[in-house]
């Protein structure tokens, strides 16, 4: 059993935080650009025949809805990089990204109510206290 003690130093579990948000956003990052490259694979068959995309507003709807996924699952990450180096700021950009996403699962589990958007929402949201109560060890904005 791994104890932690209370001294400004110790940063063993803002660096396990960090290592899992590495992981999880690393993930999502990949799954975001697969998403979106399917997206131009079954609209247009290439960057250049991606014509129908801009034709069809539910094809320009999803490739809007990834872009912006993937944008703010890379800014999670810089946060976690940041924070893993004991950076303030990488807390505020975390937060930034992550409210942000768990605006966007609220908003689904009001639409059509799933499993994957609660356990979403209560990570999103625990993870987000747990970093603030590391914020005592990031030493540096």
């Amino acid at each position: 059993m791994i104890i932690m003690k209370n001294e400004p130093g110790n940063t063993r579990f803002l660096k396990l935080l960090c290592i899992i948000t590495f992981l999880c956003s690393g993930f999502f990052i990949i799954a975001s650009i697969g998403a979106l490259c399917g997206l131009f694979m079954f609209f247009g068959k290439s960057i250049e025949l991606a014509a129908p995309i801009v034709e069809n507003p539910t094809a320009k709807t999803t490739l809007f809805f990834f872009s912006f996924l993937l944008g703010l699952f890379i800014i999670s990450f810089t946060g976690a990089v940041m924070m893993f180096r004991r950076r303030r700021t990488g807390f505020v950009l975390y937060s930034i990204a992550n409210g942000l996403l768990l605006s966007l699962q609220i908003i689904s589990l009001m639409l059509v109510y799933n499993g994957y958007s609660l356990i979403a929402a209560a990570l999103s949201t625990l993870f987000i206290i747990l970093y603030a109560s590391q914020l005592r060890r990031m030493v540096r904005w």
